[in-house]
């Protein structure tokens, strides 16, 4: 994370909308109140950052610590994972 950068909760807090569960959705997820393919964000009361797929009528939850999170983010940007 970059100096004067938002901590990673915040940046998190700063996405799109809130669903109903409190999960943050990117604005471009909704179409007409009808869900595209997107992941949902939530952090959890102990800090835990909670992913699920808008998509996912079961409303699985994957759960990932905060030192979890940011080292996927970290290979994201560095693009670790381009396919």
């Amino acid at each position: 994370m970059s100096k004067g950068e938002p901590s990673m909760p915040a940046r998190i807090k700063h996405l799109g909308r809130t669903d109903e569960d409190g999960f943050r959705v990117s604005s471009l997820t909704f179409i007409k109140d009808k869900y595209r393919s997107c992941v949902a964000v939530k952090i959890g009361e102990d800090g835990s950052v909670q992913v699920r797929d808008t998509k996912d009528p079961t409303k699985t939850t994957l759960t990932y610590t905060s030192e979890e999170w940011v080292a996927f983010i970290g290979g994201v940007k560095g693009g670790e994972f381009d396919l």
